[in-house]
């Protein structure tokens, strides 16, 4: 089941209990619904907790590190009493979003890595919906092995752990995208993607380490957020991780590193400029880059130096015979912002010295226009 599949469940759950539903009973496999710890007094009384409730992040860590154990994951709606039914249900939290997310990290055991929980408004109260991807080993916390069954998380120990964890192991992860969701993941997380080889006749996986990048994390996550095909759209992480290394991109580029056909790398391409994060670097062009408001926000991870005027105007040149079969020195003059004559030079530099473009007859003279090199 995927993340979007797993959302969609909450909201249907979310609805049921509006609708006058116990929230116990509209819960699922994959939904689960929770309040904060520490709202509620021993008498019964709701109270506020800061914003860093340390003992709120340890139940809710507990809580994913379970849902991670079952096959399909699933949801955490946090802000509703699930004894309760109707409106009368959804009770609002207080946590910070970005802060539970590195505590989740610390508290598992190995660290487990969730997206910034979805902010709902709800009957006027404010939920979040911790969305849990399935874990492809084990994820404990507290030192504790849990999954969940039914509707119910339950710890598992001795014979009863040894047989869940055979169990899982022969689970088929075939069938499930493994390689490309590793590569999705370790990306969206600002690490290099797995070095997968094949050696003695086994498939050898190598992770790279170190902490979650919170800027490239949060960068993917609002992504997301602006259209949740982003969320499971592997090819689009690698756009965004080869723009974090040299710019511009085009669609031949991505194809090659994301191992897919020229038509379906500008395809996405063309949904992240849609989303804001980039744009192209001539209108109609096939040339993309990282818009100034994604620049910003990516900074600390962007590598590539500042482009030597000639890269520049290459990639000018290039981007405007994507949507014009020729161009001349005065048309070359008005794009590169320089004389006729110098644009004429520059022409001519990229024909005779990278060979990017061709003239299309005489070679020399005022009036020499040039094509793409085929």
């Amino acid at each position: 089941m995927d993340a979007h599949s797993r959302r969609q469940g909450a909201l249907d759950a979310i609805a049921n209990v509006v609708a006058g539903a116990t929230a116990g009973d509209a819960e699922t496999e994959v939904v689960d619904f929770k309040q904060e710890a520490g709202t509620i007094m021993r008498g019964g009384q709701r109270v506020a907790i800061g914003t860093e409730h340390e003992p709120a992040a340890q139940a809710l860590a507990a809580e994913v590190a379970c849902m991670a154990m079952s096959e399909a994951g699933g949801v955490i709606v946090v802000g509703v009493n699930d004894k309760a039914a109707g409106p009368e249900a959804f009770v609002g939290s207080y946590l910070d979003l970005g802060w539970l997310r590195r505590r989740v990290y610390a508290l598992t055991q190995p660290n487990f890595s969730i997206d910034i929980p979805e902010e709902l408004t709800v009957e006027g109260k404010r939920l979040y919906l911790i969305n849990v991807a399935p874990a492809l080993g084990e994820i404990r916390s507290g030192g504790k092995l849990r999954t969940r069954f039914g509707t119910d998380c339950v710890e598992l120990d001795g014979d009863r752990a040894r047989k869940f964890l055979e169990q899982r192991r022969n689970y088929d992860w075939s069938a499930e995208p493994s390689p490309e969701r590793l590569n999705r993941t370790m990306l969206r997380d600002g690490h290099s993607p797995p070095d997968i080889t094949v050696s003695g006749g086994d498939v050898v996986c190598r992770l790279p380490g170190g902490c979650v990048d919170e800027d490239v994390r949060g960068f993917f996550d609002a992504l997301a957020r602006t259209d949740s095909r982003f969320d499971e759209d592997v090819r689009s992480h690698i756009a965004i991780t080869e723009l974090l290394n040299r710019t511009p991109l085009r669609a031949e580029g991505l194809a090659s590193a994301a191992q897919c056909s020229e038509e379906e790398a500008f395809e996405v391409l063309r949904r992240l400029a849609e989303a804001g994060a980039l744009e192209r670097l001539l209108n109609g062009s096939r040339s993309f880059r990282l818009t100034t408001t994604a620049r910003a926000a990516l900074d600390s991870r962007i590598k590539y130096k500042k482009r030597s005027a000639r890269d520049q105007r290459s990639e000018l040149v290039r981007a405007y015979l994507d949507v014009n079969e020729d161009i001349g020195r005065a048309e070359a003059a008005s794009l590169l912002g320089v004389g006729e004559t110098r644009a004429s030079a520059i022409l001519s530099d990229l024909y005779n010295k990278h060979g990017m473009i061709k003239p299309l007859g005489a070679a020399r003279g005022r009036g020499v226009r040039y094509t793409l090199a085929k």
